[in-house]
């Protein structure tokens, strides 16, 4: 299981440190542009993996501490190096060490960080993109020179930063109609039928304001893909259902996370759209229903809706 560390634990660890070594040490003579130069130097050379291990390793001091999220610490330089070159074997990173705060002391520099990056496996596929916040103490040898003591890091879900940022983020999840229950009119009398074993999945993409639905459980299948475009406050819908059910529209999203849609079809008479209303009865169930509407603006009795219930979140 991987221990997610809240952000506020680096800045209590951090202050902690300042709190510490500001009653010990004096506030060094050597200047915050130094510094900050030779830290930039290291993180250099952290950020290049096509260094050899020696010069990579250079940068670290005999008993660094290394403490990584959710692993045990890594002490002393060599156990560290037999930890890095391992993790090589499997494939490697690109990424960029950032300064955020940078203190200068007598015998230490501490500097809170953030990284940003893509892993790249050596088996192939895709990049997997990462970021993280860090705290590194620099002890300061008798030459001037930094060379990293410890380090401390935990990683950031980015997909749950993107789920939380998502204006569509309590669709995210797969979902049923509730007792297999569907109304419908296609002309004629209204019907109220069974669907089992309906299944949507709705799954942000990797952006903070998109939604795609798949639908596979039972025919027609389909997908549906929302973006919201957060200047103009409007949401885009397109959709393809079977061969030939392709729908076009766009409409809004209020503070509860209730989409309403007006959709034009493939298929259906010209003129003709429908007004979807996507509303939410709990954070585990809402309610779509799509009502048939004329060139005149009047409803011409084609209807379909049911409740939707959250099978995983």
């Amino acid at each position: 299981m991987r221990i997610l560390l809240p952000a506020s634990m680096l800045f209590l660890t951090l202050y902690s440190f300042n709190q510490c070594y500001s009653q010990k040490v004096k506030t060094v003579q050597a200047s915050f542009k130094d510094d900050t130069a030779k830290v930039k130097a290291i993180f250099k050379n952290i950020d290049d993996h096509t260094l050899d291990w020696n010069t990579k390793m250079s940068i670290y001091s005999d008993n660094v501490v290394h403490m990584g999220q959710g692993n045990r610490a890594i002490t002393g330089r060599d156990s560290l190096r037999k930890v890095l070159e391992a993790e090589a074997m499997y494939g490697h990173s690109v990424m960029t060490h950032q300064i955020i705060t940078l203190d200068s002391y007598d015998n230490i520099v501490l500097v809170r960080g953030r990284v940003t990056g893509n892993y790249y496996s050596k088996s192939g596929g895709a990049a997997t993109p990462f970021e993280t916040n860090n705290l590194f103490v620099f002890d300061r040898l008798k030459d001037g020179s930094l060379k990293v003591a410890k380090v401390i890091f935990n990683r950031i879900d980015l997909d749950a930063e993107q789920r939380d940022k998502n204006p569509f983020k309590k669709f995210i999840g797969e979902w049923t109609l509730k007792n297999d229950d569907w109304t419908q009119n296609w002309g004629g009398a209204t019907e109220h039928i069974k669907i089992p074993n309906h299944h949507t999945i709705n799954k942000n993409l990797n952006t903070t304001n998109s939604l795609l639905s798949v639908i596979d459980g039972t025919p027609p299948f389909g997908h549906i893909f929302w973006t919201y475009n957060p200047v103009k406050k409007v949401v885009h819908h397109l959709s393809s259902f079977g061969e030939l059910r392709c729908g076009v529209g766009s409409g809004t999203i209020n503070d509860n996370g209730d989409v309403t849609l007006k959709v034009s079809f493939e298929g259906e008479a010209e003129g003709t759209y429908r007004i979807y209303t996507y509303k939410w009865i709990s954070d585990n169930e809402y309610e779509m229903r799509s009502i048939q509407y004329n060139s005149k603006n009047e409803p011409t009795g084609f209807l379909y809706e049911g409740i939707f219930v959250r099978i995983i979140k």
